[in-house]
């Protein structure tokens, strides 16, 4: 089920046949619910009852703040925002379903604060694990785009335990984009499934590619030491051989700190990827 407040049915179809699923498979599998009033009890009850006869395994909440305004309720009041959380998330969460809701992050942040924007409560009320996705590369029609997705809050969905880096990026995403009939692919990769390495100098910039893969922002050379782990020699040299090998791509930043960023993915099994 998809409760979308950001969207129109031709727009959502035309996401969806993109992501390859056909007219019969939309039909057989989504209800699609754009709601155009407040969450009265009429409309709380035909709500109900629509879930009562689907029973969704999913149910897609996109986006929180345009869903919170069509409910009259302000985006900034903890009071609204837990409001929210009570009277529409709580209770379809209650049928057995996977709720996943779609919000967005202060446009002019540093990335420091956690959660989305508004109010803190948005963030509070979230029971499983919340996602920051942040982007590498923009995704485009006919291109390819790189996403990475941090672990921002880990409560009861055991999800941080697989995560890379101090338990905080989950995994990469890699959306590519068919440059003449515009059909789009997402790879995700698991940061814990990658392969396994032996220990030494490979091993080092085997960790140096993750480490830089993962990050949505060019790096210096300390914040990677720090990202990586492990002995700094061993890293700053391993970070050496990938520069040198065309894997990573180095230059000064402010205050004269040399930044770097992943060129091509390095792997002890055959070279880039």
């Amino acid at each position: 089920m998809m409760i979308d407040g950001e969207d129109t049915p031709p727009g959502t179809i035309h996401r969806l046949r993109l992501l390859g699923l056909t007219d019969e498979d939309m039909t057989q599998w989504l209800t699609y619910i754009g709601p155009n009033e407040g969450l009265s009890p009429v409309a709380m009850a035909e709500l109900g009852a629509a879930v009562a006869s689907t029973n969704p395994a999913l149910i897609l909440v996109d986006g929180v703040n345009a869903v919170m305004v069509m409910l009259g309720l302000d985006m900034n009041s903890n009071v609204d925002a837990t409001l929210f959380a009570h009277r529409l998330l709580d209770p379809l969460a209650a049928t057995g379903a996977v709720v996943v809701t779609i919000d967005h992050v202060p446009k002019n942040g540093d990335g420091t604060r956690p959660g989305a924007i508004g109010a803190q409560a948005k963030r509070a009320s979230v029971t499983g694990c919340l996602l920051t996705v942040k982007m590498k590369s923009q995704p485009m029609p006919g291109g390819v785009g790189v996403l990475i997705l941090e672990v921002d809050k880990d409560r009861l969905g055991q999800v941080r335990q697989w995560s890379a880096f101090a338990g905080r990026v989950f995994a990469t995403a890699v959306v590519g984009s068919d440059s003449l009939t515009g059909a789009v692919t997402v790879d995700l990769r698991p940061t814990h499934e990658r392969e396994v390495v032996p220990d030494g100098e490979t091993a080092a910039r085997y960790r140096v590619s993750q480490a830089l893969e993962a990050s949505p922002e060019p790096v210096s050379r300390s914040e990677l030491a720090r990202l990586v782990g492990g002995r700094r020699a061993e890293v700053l040299a391993a970070l050496d051989a990938l520069i040198a090998g065309g894997f990573v791509i180095a230059w000064e930043g402010p205050r004269g700190a040399v930044l770097n960023d992943l060129k091509m993915v390095y792997s002890h099994l055959n070279g880039p990827v």
